[in-house]
């Protein structure tokens, strides 16, 4: 019963895109967990806590690895919330922040930690005494999952109604190889190349002023890739005036 309590409402509830997110990240011997909420009013709102054991080979990672492996899980769950959100990550392993700075980093951190820049991230400190959800969920031993019933507002479900009369699955498809299928590889760019990049898929004659995504595919479309391309897009266009 108190499984079933935590994934119903009003426990669990669904985003407010107009708040930041926050991540709760923790790691054990043998599990990681995170949580995933937004604070309004002073009170964390839960969205989704997820948790699974590590594999052999994870659960000989020395302390630090397991941290920064129950981050990118966190981020490898909650991604779709993460683009274009601010979002504050808080991990009880304070050496997390100073691998950012360290120049000898093993590279399968170094791997991890490239994905960063995608986000717009702030990392802080929070030890497992305090960041009691996370640290439970990296604890608990696996038994039989409980179904989320989720309820969502009206208009968000009549978008997801909407959305298989308006996308042709075929064409979708189509797409996907055409990109498969590329003779050239995307061209991956400096940074200051990014703001003359995105002046020109956006407020040009070949632009149109499109929204976060569609623009990221005007970008990818002409050939350029660099890792922080959905948040540079969201960001561009927040500042145009005419949009």
């Amino acid at each position: 019963m108190i499984k079933t309590a935590l994934v119903t409402a009003p426990i669990v509830q669904a985003p407010n895109w107009d708040y930041p997110f926050e991540i709760m990240c923790d790691a054990s011997d043998y599990a990681v967990g995170a949580v995933l909420g937004q604070r309004i009013d002073k009170k964390l709102h839960v969205i989704y806590y997820p948790s699974r054991t590590m594999d052999d080979a994870q659960g000989q990672y020395a302390t630090t690895e397991k941290e920064l492996l129950a981050v990118f899980f966190a981020f490898e769950k909650f991604r779709s919330y993460q683009v274009g959100s601010k979002v504050t990550v808080y991990t009880d392993h304070a050496a997390l922040k100073n691998l950012l700075a360290k120049k000898d980093t093993k590279p399968r951190l170094l791997r991890w930690i490239l994905l960063l820049p995608e986000f717009d991230l702030e990392i802080l400190d929070k030890k497992g005494v305090e960041n009691g959800v996370a640290d439970h969920l990296s604890r608990m031993r696996v038994s039989e999952p409980a179904p989320i019933h989720d309820t969502l507002p009206e208009e968000q479900l009549l978008l997801v109604e909407n959305l298989g009369k308006s996308v042709c699955l075929a064409e979708r498809l189509e797409q996907l190889k055409a990109v498969e299928e590329r003779e050239a590889p995307w061209r991956c760019i400096a940074q200051e190349e990014v703001e003359g990049i995105l002046q020109h898929c956006h407020g040009s004659s070949y632009g149109g002023h499109f929204a976060t995504f569609k623009m990221a595919s005007k970008v990818l479309q002409a050939g350029f890739w660099w890792p922080s391309l959905f948040k540079d897009t969201h960001d561009f266009i927040a500042r145009c005036d005419r949009c």
